[in-house]
């Protein structure tokens, strides 16, 4: 059985531009990205407990409350204008998502020539909207679409970060 494997080279560079699209240069938080997607890569079903134990690792140097790290936000937050999920409402809405994307990593290909377009980049950006976190959405959110593509065998796209506008556009 063959198995499908994303170069290191390649994470890399996505996990750099995911930091940069958030304006985040640093080499710690680099390696902390590396290190939540070494952890994460090993996991074959997606709970909702791995999605806070990766933002954890994520966000163990960033300069936000201790409390936030790997923990659903317990405040509200405006997103592009318009108020957030409320946080009451997060742990269902996660699990919901965890629950989606379990079925996503198992569908064959075949079903669909645009499977990336079609299921991936849409579970993405029902994450980002769902906004569970205070800070680090966009990293975590980035890469869970990595592990999503490891996971159903699809291309792993490297969003650049002098591209962010185009990726920006997925969520209008």
């Amino acid at each position: 059985m063959k198995t499908f494997e994303i170069g290191e080279k390649k994470i890399l560079e996505f996990l750099h531009e995911s930091n940069a699209i958030e304006d985040v240069w640093d080499e710690q938080s680099l390696e902390d990205a590396w290190e939540a997607w070494e952890v994460s890569r090993h996991i074959d079903k997606l709970t909702v407990e791995d999605i806070l134990y990766f933002h954890k690792v994520l966000m163990v140097h960033q300069p936000i409350e201790n409390k936030y790290k790997g923990a659903l936000r317990d405040v509200d937050v405006m997103i592009a204008g318009r108020l957030g999920e409320r946080p009451e409402r997060l742990l269902t809405l996660v699990g919901n998502w965890v629950k989606l994307v379990n079925v996503t990593i198992k569908m064959p290909h075949s079903l669909n020539e645009n499977f990336f377009e079609k299921y991936i980049k849409r579970d993405h950006v029902q994450f980002e909207k769902i906004h569970p976190f205070i800070d680090g959405n966009g990293r975590i959110g980035r890469l869970l679409l990595a592990w999503e593509c490891l996971k159903s065998k699809t291309h792993v796209p490297v969003i650049l970060e002098k591209e962010k506008e185009s990726y920006y556009i997925w969520f209008i």
